[in-house]
């Protein structure tokens, strides 16, 4: 494996610190999950709550929004991708400035494969939802996997903007990281790489990262000052790790 090239962690169960203050990096973990969008707030708590729906639950004769929405997902998730197509095309055509309905379409074609055609659900969630930092990075994604990269600037400033209201969005960070490889810049792709192990407290993976940003960033440097936080306060935990252990075994 090309050692330039950032590995995608996955937020690790129970594995999240508690935040530091000061000059210390973040240390709280980011759960990548769905939150209430604060539009069609009456729809929120029920939409929200179906994530998990199957087909049993949500029979084809109740033909509310929320049980036609509860079984697009069920479909999706039992690879029906046009039975649940369906049901969110006519969702869409009923609501077609609903968030939730244009994100899930956009989910589901750019998980099935069809990246750039999930692009305009992904816009125009964000346009009906502005600001929301899951909708900016599913469009980040999309814009990469779409147009890899042609697609990064673009995909850069959504995520910037994600991670400057969620700074522990690992999420963020690892489309961040992929995007940031995609359009050449490796160091920064490291850093973001080390950004994401952070944020789960996967201290051993961060400060790998961090020290191969180190050397392939300019000195003096937010980004590689940023990185020598990482570096750190990662080793100091490291190093604070393996003296238990030994204390233990001893």
């Amino acid at each position: 494996m090309d050692d330039d090239a950032p590995v995608l962690v996955r937020p690790r169960r129970g594995a999240a610190p508690a935040r530091r203050t000061g000059s210390t990096p973040r240390g709280r973990g980011y759960a990548r999950q769905r939150s209430p969008l604060p539009v069609h707030a009456s729809q929120a708590h029920r939409l929200h709550s179906l994530r998990g729906p199957s087909l049993a639950r949500y029979p084809r004769r109740d033909t509310s929004a929320p049980a036609r929405y509860a079984r697009a997902i069920a479909y999706y998730r039992q690879a029906k991708l046009p039975e649940a197509r369906a049901e969110l095309d006519a969702l869409i055509a009923e609501d077609p400035r609903n968030p939730y309905f244009q994100e899930l379409m956009g989910q589901i074609l750019f998980e099935n494969g069809h990246a750039a055609e999930s692009i305009p659900y992904h816009r125009r969630s964000l346009e009906y939802a502005p600001g929301q930092p899951l909708l900016q990075v599913n469009l980040a994604r999309a814009l990469v996997a779409a147009n890899g990269r042609e697609g990064t600037e673009e995909a850069i400033r959504l995520l910037n903007e994600a991670v400057r209201k969620e700074p522990d969005n690992g999420f963020a960070w690892r489309e961040m990281a992929s995007a940031r490889f995609e359009r050449g810049e490796p160091g920064l792709a490291q850093l973001a790489s080390a950004e994401a192990s952070f944020t789960v407290g996967d201290y051993p993976s961060a400060l790998s990262f961090a020290e191969r940003a180190r050397r392939a960033l300019p000195r003096n440097t937010t980004d590689y000052r940023r990185a020598d936080d990482i570096v750190n306060f990662a080793g100091n935990e490291v190093r604070e790790r393996m003296q238990r252990t030994a204390g233990r075994r001893g």
